[in-house]
């Protein structure tokens, strides 16, 4: 599953990572994150806030989700 900033970290107050450099996860935003916890190969992350609780598109399932072009408004 690929993470992209503008599509997710809005939406989430923490990502849970496995075996992944963070870097590749979170690019030029790695500054903006703080490492929780890590427990062998896994790492949770906090993502900076508020999160948004408006939902970007509409409601889940629907064809956007399955769309690997759909971007947020």
């Amino acid at each position: 599953m690929a993470f992209t900033w503008e599509q997710h970290a809005p939406y989430y107050d923490y990502v849970l990572t496995f075996q992944r450099p963070p870097a590749s996860v979170f690019g030029a935003h790695l500054g903006a994150v703080t490492a929780v916890r890590t427990v062998g190969k896994w790492t949770l992350w906090k993502l900076p806030g508020p999160r948004v609780d408006v939902p970007p598109g509409p409601a889940y399932p629907s064809e956007w989700a399955y769309d690997p072009a759909w971007r947020p408004q």
